[in-house]
């Protein structure tokens, strides 16, 4: 039986959204995520998938066209199966999240956002 519990009430974020980066392989991948981790970027969520989940997470997205067209332009630019997918969240005001995503962007090693 709970019988105190604490509760802590945050205000709705003026804004939040969520991007991909994509990584050669998991140990890559996993690279940037302990860098982001350890710089301490502004992120409010990351979410790393091996090449099975991937795959999947691709598949069941529902845009069948697209995820072919993407399929075809990563293996152009050397990304194969066995390859990895990074989901980040940004979250806070626009300025913070703008910020967060620079820094992610940054500290996983990519260079545009």
């Amino acid at each position: 039986m709970v019988t105190r519990a604490t509760l802590r009430v945050r205000r709705f974020p003026e804004f939040e959204a969520f991007y991909g980066v994509f990584f050669h392989n998991w140990q890559e991948g996993a690279a940037a995520v302990r860098q982001i981790a350890q710089v301490g970027v502004g992120v409010s969520m990351l979410r790393m998938s091996n090449a099975m989940e991937t795959t999947t997470t691709l598949a069941l997205s529902g845009q069948d066209s697209l995820v072919k067209w993407a399929g075809r332009g990563l293996r152009a630019v050397g990304f194969r199966d066995e390859r990895a997918l990074l989901v980040f969240g940004v979250t806070g005001t626009q300025r913070q999240a703008t910020q967060g995503r620079l820094e992610a962007w940054k500290s996983s090693g990519r260079t545009a956002a």
